[in-house]
């Protein structure tokens, strides 16, 4: 599992050895995808709370919609963590194995919508 996550090794001689590595593959590269842009997700953070805290004659509406902003950027980054701690493939084998990994691939892709849908939010106009 190790050389997986590093990237290295043939994936085709992986699938030989390992019956559900193809679902493991699934799961890394939904992560693999995502994940470089949690540094984007901490960058827009950043820039709404220094327009937060610059824009003091802000109105009531303008500053709920940064502080909403900021608060689903803060969830996309805590769901992929989350994830990233709470995935353990390595608990299972046989069948349960391939069920954890395809619900796996069901959950690392709402985490991946959820960071889009944060990242294109946080970014949006108007903020």
């Amino acid at each position: 599992m190790i050389a997986a996550c590093s990237g290295s090794g043939n994936k085709q001689e992986k699938k030989t050895e390992e019956p559900f590595q193809y679902l493991y593959d699934k799961v890394m590269d939904i992560h693999d995808e995502v994940m470089p842009r949690m540094d984007e997700i901490q960058k827009i953070k950043r820039q709404l709370q220094e327009k937060l805290k610059n824009s003091k004659d802000l109105a009531e509406e303008k500053r709920k919609e940064l502080e909403q902003k900021i608060a689903l950027l803060d969830s996309a980054s805590r769901a992929m963590m989350n994830w990233m701690h709470e995935y353990h493939p390595e608990y299972y084998e046989g069948d349960s194995l391939r069920i954890y990994l395809e619900n796996e691939v069901e959950r690392v892709t709402r985490v991946k919508e959820l960071m889009l849908d944060a990242i294109k939010k946080g970014s949006e106009d108007g903020q």
